[in-house]
């Protein structure tokens, strides 16, 4: 999912890290009251961006036939090598004293993410082309004390065969520094970045309660193009028809 997030510090720009936005799930509307668990794991880069790799645990329950809501809590670190890379520039410039921790020299990128949002998804539509509107609030923090808040919406389309749903879903987003903490790249600090862009992806819903999904997710945002792939598998657990009378 949102897949996974690596902390984003453009090259020329600093990016607050996006929402997490990859679907994997049924694009269908589920039986009212069932429980879907997610566990997800993703790599990400891009252009103007650190690249890395992290998991989410997503937890949804459908709350009527056609609203179903719930959360996800993300986990994303920074590629190991492309820190080593930022620890050597850093100490260059230390050693030619071109480096300034406290007023911003350079390659200051956090090395982890903890992410967590609230999340929806209401159908519109259910025919043969299920059509839907998903939406995420949520935030984020860094160990480079940075404090973010999160939202996005977008308009899922979905196609079934039964077995395999094909989806496509533009969107748009915000994410908003609370603690900007120190800054990351040449003095600049995370900024308000507003994200334009989608994701394509398949789920096959296999026998039972188990399925499979692959999500690729690109976003644009102050200079920097995020991509995202994502690979998820989810249990579902359908209520008892005695509780539902």
């Amino acid at each position: 999912m949102r897949l996974l997030l690596i902390p984003l510090m453009a090259g020329c720009t600093v990016v607050t890290p996006p929402p997490l936005v990859p679907a994997h799930g049924i694009s269908a509307p589920l039986e009212k009251g069932t429980t879907s668990v997610s566990l997800v794991v993703g790599i990400g880069g891009g252009v103007f961006v650190d690249d890395g790799f992290g998991f989410a645990v997503r937890v949804t329950n459908q709350v009527s036939e056609r609203m179903e809501l719930g959360g996800d809590l993300t986990f994303a670190f920074a590629n190991p090598s492309t820190t080593r890379k930022h620890d050597q520039r850093r100490r260059e410039l230390v050693a030619k004293g071109g480096f300034d921790a406290a007023h911003g020299g350079a390659y200051n990128a956090p090395r982890f993410l903890l992410g967590a949002q609230l999340i929806g998804r209401y159908t519109v539509d259910g025919a043969d082309d299920i059509v839907s509107i998903p939406f995420g609030f949520g935030g984020g923090l860094a160990d480079t004390k940075l404090r973010f808040l999160t939202a996005y919406a977008g308009v899922r389309i979905a196609s079934t065969s039964g077995k395999v749903d094909a989806y496509g879903q533009p969107l748009v987003g915000i994410s908003i520094p609370v603690v900007q903490g120190p800054p990351i790249s040449r003095g600049q600090r995370p900024a308000t970045t507003y994200w334009l862009g989608g994701s394509i992806g398949a789920v096959a819903d296999g026998d039972g309660a188990l399925g499979a999904s692959t999500d690729l997710t690109m976003l644009y945002g102050d200079e920097a193009v995020l991509l995202f792939l994502s690979q998820g598998g989810t249990f579902r657990s359908e209520p008892d028809e005695e509780i539902q009378q």
